[in-house]
């Protein structure tokens, strides 16, 4: 019972405005071009580390997700 009212109390950390996400987008897409380029260098057969491709894979499924959100929200809106 208690745990829960910690979790109640917390508050966000602020970063939810619009101009602070496009900020973020911003930067993913940055990162994300230099992977592109990165990768294109190796052979489709040379190796990358587990931990990387693990977080490739869940990066890409949280960013579907995110982007779903946000085409059905915008698109409800209108």
């Amino acid at each position: 019972m208690a745990y829960a009212r910690v979790i109640k109390s917390l508050k966000e950390d602020g970063h939810t405005d619009v101009i602070s996400m496009k900020n973020k987008v911003e930067m993913a897409s940055k990162a994300l071009a230099i992977m592109k380029t990165e990768l294109s260098k190796l052979k489709d057969e040379d190796p990358l580390p587990t931990w990387w491709t693990n977080k490739v894979a869940v990066a890409v499924s949280d960013l579907d997700s995110m982007a779903d959100y946000l085409d059905t929200k915008v698109e409800g809106n209108k």
